[in-house]
């Protein structure tokens, strides 16, 4: 276990298969409200991922005198929302080209 400021940092031994998750823990009873950003591995075969991380994290935060390690809480809380956004409108499209997916195999059923 690691401090830094104060935020304590850890790698959990509980990771699935290839994967050792950083535990970022707020020290002064601030903690971390909602589910952990989970990393999919999927995301490195998409370019538009690597597009929004950046754009994501190069936004400064006017934050005041926060420590460093409060900042990259904050990104990574901004960036766990702006990829929950890009995933849910993926998943729309894909509900969208099915739909239509499957129109067209009844018209071509029904000609048959």
């Amino acid at each position: 276990m690691e401090f830094v400021g104060h935020v304590c940092t850890w790698i959990s031994q509980d990771g699935l298969s290839d994967h050792s998750p950083i535990m970022l823990q707020w020290m002064d009873g601030l903690f971390w409200k909602g589910l952990p950003f989970k990393f999919n591995q999927a995301w490195l075969d998409d370019w538009e991922f690597y597009s929004l991380v950046h754009d994501t994290w190069k936004k400064l935060l006017n934050m005041g005198n926060c420590s460093t390690m409060s900042q990259i809480m904050e990104k990574l809380r901004i960036l766990k929302r702006e990829v929950h956004i890009c995933e849910k409108k993926k998943k729309q499209q894909m509900l969208v080209d099915l739909l239509a997916i499957e129109d067209e195999i009844s018209r071509i059923h029904y000609l048959s």
